[in-house]
């Protein structure tokens, strides 16, 4: 482009898709992970064949941002993601650029890159043979009526009978601490459900879980950072602790129906003594998804 970068394309690679060929252990009985089955389109459970076919074609545009000649040489980056599913649909990530706005990217070395997405295909004219015009209305229909009829191995069944019945996927991860005065901190969390309203489908052992004790770690301060003053704290812990969790409610909860997940956050020190630092929670709700 303009700036001397280079944008360049991958057909039909998912890095992910991939490592679902390999396995962690050499047990005959080791599983699949939620995740997978859901990569695969549900695939079986409790064995250690994984499906080999991939239920989506991947395209990625790609950007290599940055100088060529650095030691770390340019950092490559995705700017779209775009699944095509054998029934005609397809997923977008990120969508079409709203007016007036712009996708930003951070690089490592704090550079920032804006670009936008267009949709340059040309508009049909009035002049646009009927025919042709009749050929994307029949295939639209077609694609309406495999999601109708559940067809596509890319979407999950509906939660249940009620027309009001709701899904709720919950991937969360504790990354990390920063802001406290104490060293060798973790963090135990708990989430609580509305009474009776969500049944635990998936991740029954993820209601309530701890990290491992983390050291804090020692960073720079950037002085010509922007982030408030707490984010400036140089001293972080690092936690990465995965949660997935699946609800189903037969109806659509009331707001204080919604799930909370709560925290608190401790140290240990060389005297066996635990003391709390901090408390904190997250609700969920359709206001704060994302």
């Amino acid at each position: 482009d303009e700036t001397g970068n280079t944008v360049f394309t991958y057909t039909h690679v998912d890095e992910f898709s991939l490592e679902t060929t390999r396995t962690v252990s050499t047990s005959a009985g080791e599983g699949i992970g939620h995740l997978v089955r859901k990569l695969m389109g549900g695939g079986s459970t409790g064995t250690k064949k994984v499906l080999q076919q991939v239920h989506f074609q991947s395209f990625y545009v790609m950007a290599a941002l940055g100088d060529d000649d650095a030691p770390e040489g340019a950092e490559e980056r995705v700017l779209v993601a775009i699944k095509a599913y054998p029934n005609g649909s397809f997923d977008m990530c990120p969508g079409f650029s709203v007016e007036g706005s712009a996708y930003r990217l951070e690089m490592q070395d704090g550079a920032i890159f804006e670009y936008t997405v267009h949709n340059a295909e040309r508009a049909p004219s009035k002049q646009e043979p009927s025919s042709q015009r009749k050929e994307t209305v029949d295939r639209l229909a077609h694609v309406r009526a495999n999601l109708l009829a559940g067809s596509s191995p890319s979407f999950d069944p509906l939660p249940g009978p009620s027309p009001d019945a709701v899904r709720l996927t919950l991937l969360v991860e504790i990354v990390a601490a920063r802001g406290f005065d104490h060293d060798n901190l973790y963090v135990e969390y708990v989430i609580k459900l509305g009474s009776g309203m969500w049944n635990v489908t998936v991740g029954h052992q993820h209601l309530r879980g701890v990290t491992q004790i983390s050291k804090t770690t020692t960073y720079p301060v950037d002085e010509f950072s922007t982030d408030t003053p707490l984010s400036l704290n140089t001293k972080v812990a690092h936690f990465g602790l995965p949660v997935e969790l699946e609800l189903i409610s037969q109806e659509i909860p009331p707001p204080s129906k919604w799930p909370v997940m709560y925290f608190q956050i401790a140290s240990y020190d060389s005297w066996d003594r635990f003391r709390t630092v901090g408390y904190c929670y997250l609700a969920f709700g359709p206001s704060s998804m994302g």
